[in-house]
C-alpha cells in the first residue's frame, strides 16, 4: 500500500477519534459542564415560619482556590450539642435542605452547610465532576478546624445523594475527628454512577465511551477519581447510619448493597433498607408525589408557551404550592437521625 494512502488512513482515524472524543465530552458536559443555580433563597421563606432561626454567612477556599459560600445555622442556645455539616446532592443546592437543617438546629445542633463548586452562591464555572464533592467537604472541614469556636464541638456529618457519597468518601482526603455520619441515598463509586449515566444516554455504546470519560476525569482529578465511599469509610472510626430505598432510580440500590457487603459485620454500621421512598427519603411520600406532579405541570406549561415565558398568573400557584410543600419532612425519620447522633454523644468520654 502506498505511503500516501497509509498516512491518509492514519489521518482519517485520528480525526475520527478526535471527533468521537469531542462528542463524548460534550455529552458528559451536559451533566457536569455547567453551573447549577438555585431557584430561590428558601431560608427567607422557611425562617418566617420558624421564629428565632438564624444564619451567619461563611466562606472558604476549596482545592483550586475557588471560594465556597454557605452559612452557619442555629437557634440561640447557651451551648450546642455538636457541629453538624450538611452536604447537598446533585442538581440541588443547600437551599433544598433547609427543612432538614432547621430540624437539626431545633434539636440543639449548630449546622454548617455550603454550596459546592459550581453551585448557587459558590464559585466555579461548572460542577467539574462527581469526585468534586468530597474534595469540597475536605476544605469545609479544614475551615471548621481553623475556627476554635467551631472546633470545640463534636463533629457530625449528614449527606444525601452526591452529598451521601461525599460524607462517606471524605476520609480519603485526611483524618478528621468525625463522630457520626448519616448517609442517605449515597453512592459508592463516581465511575459506577458515570457509567450508569452513559448507559442511559448511549446504551450499549457506554462500554466504548467510558475510556474517553475516564481520561477526561483523570485529567481533572488524577488518581482521586478512584476514591470510593467504601475506601473512605474504612479510614475513619466514625459510627455510620446508612439508608437507601430499593426503588431509587437516581442512585441504584446496588450501591447500598456494596456498602452492606463491605461493612455489614462492622458494629459501627447501621443499615436501614427501605422501599417505596424513591431517592428523597426524607420527604414524606405523599408530598413527594405532589411535588413531582407540580414539576410536570410546570414543564408542560413551559413547553406550551416556549419560547415565550409562562404567564406569571399560571406559574404563581404552582410556585406557591411548591414552596409550602418543600417545608415538609418525615419527622419520624429525622428523629431517628437525631437519636443516632444523641447515642454517640451519650457515649463520648466526659
Amino acid at each position: 500500500m502506498p505511503k500516501g494512502i497509509v498516512w491518509m488512513i492514519v489521518a482519517a482515524a485520528l480525526v475520527a477519534a478526535a471527533l468521537w472524543y469531542r462528542y463524548i465530552i460534550n455529552r458528559y458536559n451536559e451533566y457536569f459542564g455547567s453551573r447549577f443555580e438555585t431557584d430561590e433563597d428558601y431560608y427567607l421563606y422557611l425562617s418566617g415560619l420558624r421564629p428565632g432561626w438564624k444564619r451567619e454567612p461563611i466562606s472558604f477556599p476549596s482545592d483550586k482556590a475557588q471560594i465556597l459560600r454557605g452559612f452557619l445555622f442555629s437557634y440561640e442556645l447557651p451551648a450546642y450539642r455538636g457541629l453538624l455539616v450538611v452536604v447537598h446532592g446533585m442538581d440541588t443546592s443547600m437551599d433544598h435542605y433547609m427543612p432538614e437543617i432547621e430540624y437539626f438546629c431545633r434539636r440543639g445542633f449548630l449546622v454548617m452547610s455550603y454550596d459546592s463548586t459550581g453551585t448557587g452562591r459558590s464559585d466555579g464555572k461548572d460542577l467539574v465532576g462527581l469526585p468534586q464533592s468530597p474534595i469540597d467537604l475536605k476544605y469545609a472541614l479544614l475551615y471548621k478546624e481553623s475556627r476554635p469556636d467551631l472546633n470545640q464541638y463534636p463533629l457530625f456529618l449528614y449527606g444525601h445523594s452526591w452529598g451521601g457519597f461525599a460524607v462517606n468518601a471524605v476520609s480519603n482526603y485526611g483524618s478528621f475527628p468525625i463522630r457520626g455520619i448519616v448517609s442517605v441515598s449515597g453512592f459508592n463509586s463516581p465511575l459506577d454512577v458515570t457509567r450508569e449515566r452513559a448507559q442511559r444516554v448511549v446504551g450499549n455504546l457506554a462500554n466504548i465511551t467510558m475510556p474517553v470519560v475516564e481520561i477526561h476525569l483523570f485529567l481533572s482529578f488524577g488518581v482521586k477519581m478512584f476514591n470510593t465511599g467504601c475506601r473512605g469509610l474504612a479510614r475513619t472510626r466514625a459510627k455510620m447510619l446508612m439508608l437507601h430505598s430499593k426503588d431509587d432510580n437516581a442512585v441504584k440500590y446496588y450501591h447500598f448493597e456494596k456498602y452492606m457487603q463491605r461493612f455489614g459485620h462492622d458494629p459501627r454500621f447501621t443499615f436501614i433498607p427501605m422501599d417505596g421512598r424513591g431517592h428523597n427519603l426524607v420527604t414524606p411520600p405523599e408530598v413527594n408525589a405532589r411535588l413531582k406532579a407540580l414539576y410536570k405541570q410546570k414543564k408542560a406549561l413551559e413547553e406550551q408557551y416556549a419560547p415565550a415565558p409562562v404567564p406569571e398568573e399560571l406559574l404563581k400557584p404552582i410556585t406557591d404550592e411548591n414552596r409550602v410543600l418543600r417545608a415538609a419532612v418525615d419527622e419520624t425519620l429525622m428523629e431517628r437521625f437525631v437519636a443516632f447522633y444523641e447515642d454517640i454523644l451519650g457515649n463520648l468520654p466526659a
